[in-house]
Parts: C-alpha cells; sequence; structure tokens
C-alpha cells in the first residue's frame, strides 16, 4: 500500500524539541504518532496533467516526506501524500485520475503522523496504542517525568501486554523497574539546547534515533537506536511478536540488538526485548539477530580482513541483508529464529557515518529507497538502512 511510510527529524520546521527538559521526549512522540506537526493553509492547489501544485509562500516542507492534505474538493487530494519540494513556495504530489482544474475549499497540510493513539496521559506521561487492527495488542508507556542529572539525560521506556491507567499494567518488559534493567530513551547531555533526532514507522512499528550523553552525536555523527513495536513472526497469528530496544542509564550508547549473535546466551542481552517467547512461556525475552554488527570494525571481523567497501567494486552499488532475522534467547526452546525485524536493513559495507541521512534509492535492485542514518555502538560507528517505500 502506497504512502505508509514515514519519516521526520529534528531539523524540519516546527520540528519537536528534544532536550533535557520533563516531557520532551513525549512532546516528540506525540507530534509523530499521533499529532503530526507544522500545520499549514495552502494558497492553491491546482491539478495538471495527474499532479497536484500546491503553493505557499515559504511552506518549510522538505523533499520526500509525507504530509496530510484536507479540505479539498475533489476529495481525491486529500489524505497522506509524498510531496516532491520544487521551491521553497511550491511542492508537488501525485494525483493520478483527478482532472485538471484549481481544487476548491480551505485546504491544510501537516506533517503526516504515524495515526498511532495516546490510550493514557499524565503530566510527562504517555501510554502509545496501536490503531492498525493488524497490531498486536502491546502497549508503549513513557515516562519522562525524571528530575535531576541522570534522569534529565534519558526517560524510561516500558511495554506491557495490557494496562488499566498510566501508572498500571499486566506483562511489562523489561519486568524490572529499578534503574540497571530498564529500557531508556536517551535524550542528550544535560542541556536545554536541542538535540538531534530521527524518526521512521509506519502504523504498528516505529524506529526513533537520538542522540546521547556518553557518546555524544556531536563527536561521533551518529545516533542511538531505540523502538517499538510488532515483528514478523514466523508463528502464524503470534500475540507477542512485539519488540522494545533503548538505551541504558550509563548514556553509553545501545545499539546492541545490531550485533552478531549464535552459539549460546552469552551473546544475548536485556537491550532489545521480545514481549514473550513464541511459545508465550514466561515473560520479556532477549531477541537479536543473526549477523555481523553494523558497526565497521565488526563487520570486517566478520567477514575476514576488512568489510566490504561502498560502493562495490562489483556493481558500484550496495549489498544488503533484508529483512534482518531474529533469534531467541531461549535455551529450552533451542534459540530458534523467531521471524524478521520490520523496516530495518542491514548494509554489508564499511560506510561508517558518511551516508548519514541520505536517501539511496532503489538499493540492491530491490526497487525500494532506503534512508541511511549513523548508528553507533559503545563509540564505534555504523550505519543502519530504513526502508521508506513500504510497506514493512
Amino acid at each position: 500500500m502506497a504512502n505508509t511510510i514515514c519519516w521526520a527529524s529534528s531539523d524540519e520546521a516546527d520540528a519537536a524539541t528534544l532536550n533535557n527538559a520533563p516531557g520532551s521526549a513525549v512532546n516528540v512522540l506525540d507530534a509523530f504518532l499521533k499529532d503530526g506537526f507544522h500545520p499549514r493553509v495552502l494558497t492553491s492547489v491546482v491539478v495538471s496533467g495527474g499532479v497536484a501544485i500546491c503553493t505557499l509562500n515559504g511552506h518549510g516542507y522538505s523533499d520526500g516526506r509525507m504530509l496530510d492534505i484536507g479540505g479539498s474538493t475533489p476529495t481525491a487530494l486529500n489524505g497522506r501524500q509524498k510531496i516532491t519540494v520544487i521551491s521553497a513556495n511550491a511542492f508537488t504530489f501525485p494525483a493520478v485520475g483527478v482532472s485538471d482544474g484549481a481544487a476548491s475549499g480551505t485546504i491544510t497540510a501537516k506533517r503526516s503522523p504515524l495515526g498511532w493513539t495516546k490510550s493514557y496521559s499524565g503530566t510527562d506521561k504517555a501510554v502509545y496504542a496501536r490503531s492498525d487492527p493488524a497490531a498486536t495488542a502491546a502497549l508503549l508507556r513513557v515516562d519522562d517525568t525524571g528530575s535531576g542529572v541522570a534522569a534529565a539525560t534519558y526517560a524510561r521506556m516500558v511495554a506491557y501486554e495490557s494496562m488499566t491507567d498510566i501508572d498500571t499494567g499486566v506483562g511489562p518488559a523489561p519486568t524490572a523497574v529499578a534503574l540497571s534493567g530498564g529500557q531508556y530513551l536517551q535524550k542528550g547531555a544535560n542541556t536545554g539546547v536541542a538535540k538531534p533526532w530521527v524518526m521512521v514507522g509506519d502504523s504498528r512499528t516505529f524506529f526513533l534515533l537520538t542522540d546521547t550523553a556518553g557518546y555524544p552525536y556531536s563527536s561521533y555523527g551518529a545516533l542511538d537506536l531505540h523502538g517499538f513495536g510488532d515483528f514478523n513472526s514466523f508463528r502464524a497469528g503470534d500475540p507477542y511478536a512485539c519488540f522494545i530496544v533503548g538505551g541504558g542509564v550509563d548514556n553509553a550508547g545501545s545499539d546492541t540488538f545490531l550485533q552478531v549473535t549464535g552459539g549460546g546466551s552469552s551473546l544475548f542481552n536485556n537491550s532489545f526485548l521480545a514481549m514473550r517467547a513464541a511459545n508465550a512461556v514466561g515473560g520479556a525475552i532477549s531477541l537479536q539477530h543473526i549477523g555481523p554488527s553494523l558497526t565497521t570494525s565488526s563487520l570486517s571481523s566478520y567477514m575476514g580482513n576488512a568489510g566490504p567497501a561502498y560502493p562495490s567494486g562489483v556493481d558500484n552499488g550496495m549489498v544488503q541483508q533484508y529483512p534482518l532475522l531474529m533469534q531467541e534467547n531461549t535455551p529450552g526452546s533451542g534459540y530458534p529464529i523467531r521471524g524478521t525485524m520490520r523496516g530495518i536493513a542491514h548494509p554489508m559495507a564499511s560506510i561508517g557515518s558518511r551516508l548519514h541521512m541520505q536517501v539511496l534509492p532503489n538499493v540492491g535492485g530491490t526497487g525500494r529507497d532506503f534512508l541511511a542514518v549513523a548508528v553507533k555502538f559503545r563509540g564505534t560507528v555504523g550505519c543502519v538502512l530504513f526502508d521508506i517505500t513500504g510497506p514493512w
């Protein structure tokens, strides 16, 4: 289905600010998941040859992003549209099948949210849900109320199987509530300065990449990975095929699910969690992808001597793993491969941070465009690709 994937970044007009203020993480999630941002009233929309040409002086939108269009007659122009920016005052989007001519009405535009909802809210706290009927029932709780130097640099993330209010739920992941047993949304250094962030997602899954205090973007040019939502389980109708991944309180980077797995449980950790095992026994379990780390050094050691160069000497392109295979840390079940991760591809090349925030068309002949984002693991920089064509 077209236009299912949205992505946004902190450098866009009216993007929410992520900093050390309580509630700033909730503000970022609200804008991307449920509200949208940067609403404008368009001056005109004219359809010509299957293309809608929209004008507004200083519209402030970025190329290739999704907008929600509303208030138009003909109504076929309304809804989520992927735009092409042609100037500071005009952008276009496809209008296949719409007759030529000027649209009427008070026509509005805003950056598209994912269509999620907020089940419960409190001061600097929120519980997010999915309205997509294909999604699992799991909920995401974010607590950004903390005070003090440490808490100003992160917000706590917990997934629940169900909840009855903002503070009460069943089946948490992670199960520990102490600081040492958590998933945390990194907010960067303890300052009021706006920190960089990138978000990519659809109606079931999102990824949020942010700055960290321990390995800051200003020094490493890369971000830390967080996320919540469904993965594609090999078990039909799997009600627990939902994950949560976040950082630790040491602010030292947490992209641990991007490391290689295999051979034993020592290579697993609690950074990337599934709600339950496929057999539904017990609580949250560690989950990790099979393959080399996305960091340059680990990729090199995994593949011998040096990781493949980019662009490739074979075809001047790139090979990627897509989708990623995900393995359970369940010794009693033999560490089964549970399914595949939605939306993420692994570039099999030593890229580092040089492709950060670039859109790569038709990667590996897939017919899909990917957004490259530089990520880090304890100071070592690599790259992750997000499928922005979809569907995931």
